[in-house]
């Protein structure tokens, strides 16, 4: 099989945009072609572009309007632990988490539900619940995803539901991980909102990744998009 012509740069910085308008189900090309490492490439440059020509100056601007500080969640963290942390651990959990079933396919959907349930316990654990019950609960979680994992692995078709409300879905995906780092300060107001503009549009660009390209091509640009916040952070924070 001949490989793929890759596309020219004009046309894969316009399809970003179209897709945008128009979010819907299609099957990653993966990363074994020349074509789709090309593609990655423009997507990374395009999202790094944006980021320290528009988005960071904003952000910066905006917190010298307001004299906000910086993310503090992490201050206490050795830089060897923050960097393991925030270019290794964070991108593979966060996007398996917010993006690793986004394609719709039945098992990863069911691990998602298993993943929210097992989050769910652990909050209820905080509350004084019985620690055999928690015990109790979680091997029973563990055990629902390893037998739905086997009974759906031959189910790739998204659901009708799924497929459907998709565009939504992509847009409450991008919208909810850019909110999680509202955590990331010490207080929470409205006017802390604009702080996470990097995590919205690196989070539009990921979302596209994930769906264009995949999972492994979309965990690639949140690990060089991490370290790339992280060395210029001294200069925008």
């Amino acid at each position: 099989m001949s490989e793929v012509e890759p596309l020219s740069v004009p046309a894969i910085l316009r399809a970003f945009p179209a897709y945008l308008r128009h979010p819907r189900l299609i099957a990653p090309s993966g990363l074994r072609s020349r074509a789709a490492w090309k593609e990655w490439a423009i997507l990374f440059a395009l999202q790094f572009a944006v980021l320290i020509a528009i988005v960071l100056p904003a952000v910066a601007a905006w917190q010298n309007l307001f004299a906000l500080s910086g993310p503090d969640a992490f201050d206490k963290l050795p830089p060897a632990m923050l960097v393991l942390l925030t270019v290794a651990l964070a991108p593979v959990l966060e996007e398996t988490f917010f993006r690793g079933w986004l394609t719709g396919r039945p098992r990863a959907l069911w691990l998602l539900l298993c993943t929210v349930a097992a989050i769910g316990l652990l909050f209820a654990s905080t509350y004084k619940l019985a620690p055999l019950a928690v015990g109790i609960g979680f091997l029973a979680i563990v055990l629902a995803a390893g037998i739905g994992w086997f009974l759906l692995r031959k189910k790739k078709a998204a659901p009708h539901w799924f497929a459907r409300g998709f565009p939504a879905i992509f847009y409450l995906v991008t919208v909810g991980f850019a909110l999680l780092h509202v955590t990331n300060y010490g207080h929470w107001s409205p006017v802390v909102l604009p702080l996470v503009l990097p995590q919205l549009w690196i989070g539009t660009v990921l979302a596209y990744i994930r769906m264009k390209i995949g999972l492994p091509g979309s965990i690639l640009a949140h690990i060089c998009s991490n370290a790339s916040v992280l060395l210029l952070s001294p200069i925008f924070g």
